[in-house]
């Protein structure tokens, strides 16, 4: 079978998450290599006229859709969008799905009238400020980037007035305002496993030996800058504590609700925090998240007992049938 690879096209000065999807791209690729596939990597862009070029020249059996911050992740639904409009196979989300979840105040509103629990929160056309994010932590977010881009301690923050929020977005256009769950951290992920909907082991993010001062979040350091207390003193745990059986059940439920409202296609991670009366809040969802070698979806995957191998054959398998 051949595979076309679509990948962004680096900057001059790659970041660190930019240089994490090099490094996915070669590791799927040999993966692929392994499976006994023809593998062809190429970059997509909004040029759109060279992208149909490209899948013309190559002519794949099937399109591994690695597409990630395409135009700051406001066109990610175009990749997908152009293969559904020429009738190709691709892995992933739909265009409509990543169309939803790139954008993470659309995403909510979104799981809002699904019923999903989420968090609260204001963004430059709310209607109204609930009085919930008053004289309480809040963390303020990034509407578009992803990998956690501008977040770090000082985005927890504590406004005292409605006016002084609205001053704020008003003034910060690309940014929402999320209730801050003082709580525990997870992490779901879902796949096709045989054409089953199938959540994989779920992991709990621990903060380990924070200092009380410090918020309990994943920022930017503590996915990429290696070096960083925050990287090395955010670990990732399967177990599940006694006591813990029923939230589970819930993140697994509500994680597969994600998936089947989203269009039940390709792979995706939800994350939670939950508060301290064990209530589960949906913070956002991941469509085609990261699966490097490291990633927390193969990490899953592994729990499950689906190597590396496995999991890209089962990727691209779901592509070929759909």
């Amino acid at each position: 079978m051949k595979v076309l690879l679509f990948m962004d096209k680096l900057s001059s000065t790659p970041s660190k998450d930019e240089e994490d999807t090099l490094l996915e791209a070669k590791e799927i690729e040999a993966a692929l290599l392994r499976l006994g596939h023809c593998v062809v990597i190429s970059s997509f862009s909004l040029n759109l006229e060279r992208d149909n070029e490209i899948i013309d020249e190559e002519r794949p059996n099937v399109i591994f859709n690695l597409v990630e911050t395409l135009n700051s992740n406001s066109s990610l639904h175009l990749p997908s969008l152009i293969f559904e409009q020429r009738g190709l196979k691709y892995t992933g989300g739909n265009s409509a799905s990543l169309f939803l979840t790139s954008d993470k105040v659309l995403c909510k509103k979104f799981l809002k009238k699904n019923r999903i629990p989420t968090a609260g929160f204001y963004y430059r056309g709310s209607t109204s400020i609930s009085s919930k994010l008053i004289g309480k932590e809040v963390i303020l977010k990034p509407i578009s980037d992803e990998a956690s881009r501008g977040i770090d301690d000082d985005s927890i923050k504590i406004f005292k007035s409605k006016d002084e929020i609205k001053s704020f977005i008003d003034n910060n256009p690309n940014l929402f305002i999320e209730d801050f769950i003082d709580g525990r951290e997870y992490n779901v992920s879902v796949m096709r496993v045989d054409s089953k909907v199938t959540v994989l082991p779920i992991a709990e993010m621990k903060f380990v030996d924070f200092p009380s001062n410090k918020p309990k979040i994943l920022n930017y350091s503590s996915k990429w800058e290696e070096e960083s207390f925050e990287y090395k003193n955010t670990r990732r745990s399967f177990d599940v504590l006694p006591g813990d059986e029923e939230l589970i059940a819930q993140l697994k439920s509500i994680s597969k609700r994600c998936y089947t409202e989203l269009g039940g296609k390709g792979y995706l991670r939800v994350d939670f925090r939950v508060d301290k009366n064990n209530r589960p809040y949906v913070l956002e969802v991941n469509i085609n998240p990261c699966i490097t070698s490291d990633s927390g979806f193969t990490a899953a995957c592994k729990q499950y007992g689906m190597n590396y191998d496995k999991m890209i054959k089962s990727i691209v398998e779901e592509a070929n049938n759909g």
